[in-house]
């Protein structure tokens, strides 16, 4: 019974990270709506047809996912 519970509490914490980390994206001084964040993020392992402005991209790949994962990498270290 205790295992089980185990085992929904990290699957609700993962559900909430994977949350978290989407919506560091969209949040910001440029509006990228969360669609378009995946579509991008996904654009780097498969062809896709580009939806989204050049200034969205910069914003998603140059300055978002570096601070988000640098953040996520110095937390875990605590």
């Amino acid at each position: 019974m205790k295992a089980k519970n185990t085992k929904l509490i990290s699957l609700i914490l993962a559900a909430a990270l994977l949350a978290l980390f989407l919506a560091s994206f969209v949040l910001g001084r440029y509006d990228v709506p969360i669609g378009q964040v995946v579509r991008i993020l996904l654009s780097r392992v498969i062809p896709l047809t580009q939806t989204w402005t050049g200034n969205m991209e910069i914003a998603v790949l140059n300055l978002r996912l570096p601070r988000i994962c640098l953040l996520y990498t110095s937390d875990a270290a605590d």
